[in-house]
């Protein structure tokens, strides 16, 4: 992975990292909402907190254009995101 901060819309208070075209893994420092640019496909995702628990089961998401989540909690978290 590599860093992408380019691809989020607020890289003040979101970070990426990535491996572009396979997997992207988000940093949600205010633990608003992830909006990022994306190749149009099928992924899945899942939040964490930073100190690693599983926040949420993968779920599903079909992207056109760009992603956009609202974590399940307002605080820092990490989002993780495949290519299906």
């Amino acid at each position: 992975m590599e860093p992408a901060d380019d691809l989020v819309a607020d890289s003040d208070k979101n970070w990426c990292m990535a491996n572009p075209g396979k997997e992207y893994l988000f940093f949600s420092l205010s633990g608003a909402g992830v909006e990022a640019k994306l190749e149009e496909g099928d992924y899945s995702y899942r939040w964490f907190s930073p100190e690693g628990k599983v926040l949420t089961d993968f779920k599903k998401v079909k992207i056109k254009d760009k992603l956009l989540l609202v974590p399940p909690k307002k605080k820092p978290l990490l989002l993780l995101v495949k290519k299906n």
